[in-house]
C-alpha cells in the first residue's frame, strides 16, 4: 500500500465515519421524540 493512499483515505474514512456517526445520532434523537410523541 503506497503512503500518498493511506494519506488520503484515512482523513476520508474519518470524515465518512464522523458524518454516519452524527446522522446517526440525529435519527435516533428524531425517533425518540415522535415515538415520546405518539
Amino acid at each position: 500500500m503506497s503512503m500518498r493512499l493511506v494519506v488520503v483515505l484515512l482523513p476520508l474514512g474519518i470524515a465518512l465515519g464522523w458524518a454516519v456517526y452524527n446522522i446517526g445520532k440525529l435519527a435516533i434523537e428524531q425517533w425518540r421524540r415522535t415515538g415520546s410523541k405518539v
